[in-house]
């Protein structure tokens, strides 16, 4: 069961990169065994619960440790359409002049 909501960690692989999803994925391993002491012992929301919590601190981690750019500014390696994109105005919608 925790493989399969282990997917549920697939955007940070998508957007951070391969190594970060390998950090995620053991990550949630571990935690997804420990997580029901935090919620009574409710097995069934366990992985779910589990990939919540994961996601959330390793991509404040993660976007801690990047390197800032020349302009100060954190280097991003991908592109997702949830994040606003550097120069964006409300006349061009993917960052184009």
């Amino acid at each position: 069961m925790a493989a399969l909501f282990g997917t549920t960690l697939a955007p940070i692989t998508g957007h951070f990169g391969w190594r970060w999803g390998i950090v995620a994925s053991f990550v949630h391993s571990s935690v997804a065994r420990t997580v029901g002491q935090l919620h009574g012992g409710l097995v069934l929301y366990n992985s779910g619960f589990a990939a919540g919590l994961v996601a959330a601190i390793l991509v404040s981690v993660i976007l801690l440790l990047r390197a800032p750019d020349k302009d100060g500014a954190r280097a991003r390696r991908g592109s997702s359409p949830g994040l606003a994109q550097p120069g964006a105005t409300p006349h061009s919608p993917l960052g184009r002049t």
